[in-house]
Order: structure tokens, then sequence, then C-alpha cells
């Protein structure tokens, strides 16, 4: 109404002004009022100000060191351009950058073990508890994780007369598997009968620290104190020794790879090696692998043919012993005859 009433008179307020330019000096009056941070001007000082506004890092400059630099230039030439190596890139612009990539090592050194081959894990049985002489052999037989997998396996696991083993998904690291148990079954099954196990039963109810102890004490008293092929002290073995063991047992025997990671419970062939450090292989190729498939079929057909020819020479040799036989009975009663 003020408004109205001031046009009405002629008022040189509002008269002159384009309503357009009205409506931004009331915006800017406002923003004059408050600050950027949204607090009115009146009730903050500078120092208010300056302390809700963010800080910002201060802008490191590179390094005097040439490692540095050469290091800042390969990562930002990388992901300017990710699909041209960084090298090539600074090479056409007339930068010799040396990659300092080479010198990292980030390999892990791997543990030593305590190596024993078969005569050896003979003589550790021969010498061990009855009860040390089950677990043993169980151990190098199925190469099961100890003490994670060990302690876990109960006697309704096994299958079929003790020969085979249910190592459940529930308790293994990677996953479930059922193996064959080839060198320990009928070890197990007395050991189950003497101990008057049951179906719930844990198979070795150990204490991994107590069998330990055990394992190196006697370890020590039959090999000494000198180091195994695999770096370790003899005095040093473990219950996890013998999955190493065992993986150097059965690498030679599996025929394929993946039947022996399935066995050890293993995703990946890395596994084979960090386990076994082809300690114990030997030479095994023969004559027979050098033949040819075509040539091996051939000959396998030369053979089938001679064999089937020395069966229907042999039947005949049968049939005329038969007739000559005969021939002499006749002639045997005929001479009777005569004399008669």
């Amino acid at each position: 109404m003020r408004q109205a009433k001031a046009i009405r008179a002629g008022s040189s307020k509002f008269c002159h002004i384009n309503p357009s330019k009205s409506i931004n000096l009331i915006k800017e009056k406002k923003r004059r009022k408050t600050n950027i941070a949204g607090i009115p001007a009146s009730k903050t000082s500078e120092s208010r100000i300056l302390s809700l506004l963010p800080l910002k890092k201060p802008k490191r400059k590179l390094a005097d060191n040439p490692t540095i630099r050469e290091s800042f230039l390969i990562t930002s030439c990388a992901s300017q351009n990710p699909k041209k190596p960084a090298k090539k890139v600074n090479k056409k612009k007339g930068l010799e950058i040396k990659d300092i990539t080479l010198d990292l090592d980030l390999r892990q050194e791997k543990p030593d073990w305590v190596y024993l081959n078969e005569e050896q894990i003979k003589k550790l049985c021969n010498k061990a508890k009855y009860e040390y002489k089950v677990l043993i052999m169980f151990l190098y037989d199925t190469g099961i994780r100890s003490p994670t997998e060990l302690i876990n396996v109960r006697i309704s696991d096994f299958y079929n007369d003790y020969k085979e083993l249910n190592i459940r998904e529930e308790i293994s690291k990677t996953f479930g598997r059922k193996i064959k148990l080839m060198l320990c079954s009928n070890l197990i099954k007395e050991y189950i009968k003497e101990e008057k196990l049951k179906a719930d039963d844990q198979l070795f109810n150990i204490k991994p620290y107590s069998v330990n102890k055990y394992l190196k004490t006697l370890s020590k008293r039959i090999f000494g104190d000198s180091k195994s092929l695999a770096g370790k002290k003899y005095s040093e073995l473990t219950m996890y020794d013998f999955r190493h063991c065992s993986c150097c047992f059965w690498l030679p025997r599996y025929k394929s790879e993946s039947a022996l990671k399935y066995r050890f419970g293993w995703k990946g062939s890395d596994k084979i090696h960090y386990y076994s450090e082809l300690l114990g292989m030997k030479d095994t190729i023969a004559e027979e692998d050098l033949l040819v498939d075509t040539t091996k079929t051939d000959i396998e057909r030369k053979l089938e043919k001679s064999e089937k020819e020395k069966e229907i020479m042999q039947e005949r040799m049968q049939s005329m012993e038969e007739q000559m036989k005969r021939i002499l009975e006749v002639v045997n009663g005929m001479v009777e005859k005569v004399k008669d």
C-alpha cells in the first residue's frame, strides 16, 4: 500500500527504478548483511570467520633427493596415461628416468621346516610310543593340517572300513574333502578298537604343545641336533612338519596335480612347491615315455595280434596231443589183440 501511494504521489524513489533492478538491490543488501559462513556480519569477528573456514594443507615441494623426484614423475605420468608406460612417455620428452621399482623386493622369506624321508619316518615310528606311532603315520598319510583339522577328526568321519577319511567343510581351512588312507588304515582300525572309541569321540584327544615337545625330544634322540634338508633342526620337529613331509611323499606318486591339491586342500598350485621344495624328487622318465602315442598304439596292436596267434597255436597243439593219445590207445589195443 505504501509503495502504491508513493507511486501515485510521483515519488522519485520508485518512479525511475526498474523492477528487476530493485530485486537485485534487495539481494545485494541481504548478501552484505551475512558473510560467506552464513553468520550475520554484525555478530561475528574476523577471527570467528577464519576459525569456521576449512584449513588447506600447504603444498609439498619435491625433495632434493633425485630418487623421490623420479618416483613422483613415474607415478604422475602413469596416472595421466595408464596405457603407456611412464618410462616410454618421458623418453619421448627427452627425459631419461631410471626404473626404481627394480630395487623393490616384496617377497617374504619362507620359514624353514624339518624334512624326513620315508626311511626316517619308519625309524621315528619304531622308536615312538604306540599312540604316537599311530599319530605320526596318520599325519604322514593324510597330510592333514594340524592341529586345526586334526583335533576335530571324529570316528564318524571314517568310511569303507577305515580306508577313507572325510575332512568336513566346517573344520577345513579351505574346503572339505574325502581322501583315501593308504598307509595307516590298519593302524587306525586297531587303535580305535583298543581305545574303545565311539562314533562321536575325537580320534586324537591331545594337547598340541605336549605332542610337539615329545616329537622334538624323540627326533633329537634319533637324528641328533643337526639341520635337515629343509633348513630346520631335527630337534625342532613339530606336527605341522609332517604335512610338508607328506607332500614330498605323495608328489611323485600322484599322476595329476589337481588330485594332489585336492588331497591337501589347496586351491593354488604354488602350494605344492611351498610345501615340498621338490625334496626327495628324482627323474622318473622311462624309455616307454619316449614313444609317441601313434607309435605306442601300433606296438600295442602288434602285441595283441601276436598274443592271439599264440593262443591259436596253443589250441592246435592241444588238439594234436589229444589225437596222438587216441592213436596210441588204438595201437596199444591192436598190439594186445595180436599177442592174444
